[in-house]
């Protein structure tokens, strides 16, 4: 148990998630030009952030009143077919490849079925049941049925990443939308083009490089 509560603490990630989880909400009524947890930082100023945030201070208002560790079943999946969808004013919008570190030539030979196959799963089984109009999941196909698997949910904005959006063109998106489900726009890594770190690599990156890619002036 001490090793876990220690790995929990070394997390800038989950740091984030208990001590500053409504610090981009718009009705919380703070600073969110803040970058939470977006700084690397060491395990002793994780815990001491922690400690501030179990006490009843403005910075308590911040997280959760109930904190849920949830452990998901490990599940092999090809880093290939793993895809974030973006959900706007409740209308599948945009899918992007989630492992924007790698080309995969074989995405273009079947974008057509990838995008089929994750709309028809929104519409059956997501559109409608979540309760917020505009949020992002990230899907998993597995390719010798075509199965798919939902791997997570996450706000749409804030400290999700976009991947091969950005957020001014998922805006346009949504306001573009004007049937009831349009077909949403697929993007892909393409060959020679510039490689972006994946969404597991974001919190392994350097804050410095995170900022360079935003503002690539």
């Amino acid at each position: 148990p001490a090793d876990t509560v220690l790995l929990l603490k070394s997390s800038d990630l989950i740091v984030h998630d208990i001590c500053h989880a409504y610090d981009c909400c718009a009705d919380q009524g703070v600073d969110t030009s803040r970058r939470p947890g977006g700084e690397a930082s060491d395990p002793s100023s994780n815990t001491e952030q922690l400690q501030v945030a179990q006490r009843d201070t403005p910075e308590a208002m911040n997280r959760p009143e109930k904190v849920v560790l949830a452990l998901r079943k490990w599940f092999d999946v090809k880093s290939s077919m793993e895809f974030r969808c973006f959900v706007r004013e409740g209308t599948l919008v945009a899918i992007s490849q989630r492992d924007c570190s790698q080309h995969y030539k074989f995405l273009f030979e079947c974008d057509r079925q990838i995008k089929d196959c994750l709309l028809s799963f929104f519409l059956k089984e997501i559109s409608g049941k979540f309760p917020e109009k505009n949020y992002i999941f990230d899907a998993y196909i597995r390719q010798r049925d075509w199965r798919v698997f939902v791997l997570d949910f996450n706000p749409f904005g804030g400290l999700s990443q976009p991947l091969l959006f950005s957020w001014e063109d998922l805006e346009v998106q949504g306001q573009n939308q004007s049937d009831s489900q349009p077909e949403p726009e697929l993007r892909l890594v393409g060959e020679g083009t510039q490689i972006r770190p994946g969404v597991s690599m974001y919190g392994r990156v350097p804050a410095d490089l995170m900022d360079l890619e935003s503002n690539p002036q």
